[in-house]
């Protein structure tokens, strides 16, 4: 099974509001490059950050060879997301927590969050939310997107997923987002509480699992293990013990003969 950091990473992230909200796209940065993060002394706030504008129309055309399209920065997974997946995995399981997967996937966007803290911190002022807001709402989107990785679910059912399912699951995703979206903007235009807006947050996560485990048949442990990944399939072999049930191999298997002209053992 692929590592789905790096699908998340190869993935864009559209269509979905909670998304939407920020523009985010996740890119996978270059291997021949370095992963290149605007100055600090650009945070927003600060006097020498200039505000979001729209597009101005030149004095002057562009002189070639000189002048380039500006490059707008999209947020990229650290290196080490994998690293960080797996160890959040593991430290879960050492502490019998009950959703490892879901924890690791968090540690996930916790890092993908801290890697990309200037954007983040640029989406939060200009959506009226705070950088927590933000984080929850990235795995939503992330979470959300992760849960119709079609093959890998009918993997962990056993079996196909009628696609009258799927589609009504991915329908059902696109209407609940759409009026997140719009709630969303509302409250903060009326300029409601962060109490109401996390409790905006919270129902639409539920409002989504709830259906998704309807339509689909999942349920929150296999959600469980699809958000932890290739993580879940390393612990696999050392934690299942072999049916009770199973009988003993007593019969002793017959010695190898020597293949022609090999010496005999």
């Amino acid at each position: 099974m692929r590592t789905r950091s790096t699908l998340l990473a190869l993935g864009v992230i559209a269509g979905l509001g909670l998304l939407l909200l920020f523009g985010w796209r996740v890119v996978a940065p270059r291997a021949d490059e370095p992963t290149t993060t605007p100055s600090a002394s650009a945070r927003p706030g600060d006097a020498a950050a200039p505000e979001p504008a729209g597009p101005v129309r030149p004095r002057t055309p562009p002189v070639q060879g000189r002048d380039s399209p500006p490059v707008v920065d999209e947020p990229t997974l650290p290196p080490d997301a994998d690293a960080l997946r797996l160890a959040a995995y593991a430290e879960a399981l050492a502490r019998e927590e009950p959703r490892p997967g879901e924890q690791a996937f968090r540690a996930m966007v916790s890092a993908f969050m801290d890697h990309n803290h200037l954007l983040a911190e640029q989406q939060a002022k200009a959506e009226g939310l705070g950088i927590d807001e933000v984080e929850e709402l990235t795995f939503l989107g992330l979470m959300a997107q992760e849960s119709q990785r079609w093959p890998d679910v009918e993997q962990l059912l056993g079996g196909p997923l009628d696609e009258d399912k799927r589609t009504r699951t991915e329908a059902m995703l696109r209407e609940l987002d759409s009026e997140f979206e719009q709630s969303m903007r509302d409250l903060v235009a009326e300029g409601a509480t962060v109490e109401d807006r996390w409790a905006l947050i919270r129902s639409f996560e539920q409002d989504y699992r709830e259906r998704y485990f309807e339509l689909t048949g999942m349920d929150e442990d296999l959600l469980d293990d699809l958000l932890a990944g290739d993580a879940s399939r390393k612990y696999a072999p050392g934690s299942t013990p072999p049916p009770e049930d199973m009988p003993p191999n007593d019969e002793v298997p017959a010695p190898i003969e020597p293949r022609s002209g090999e010496p005999s053992r």
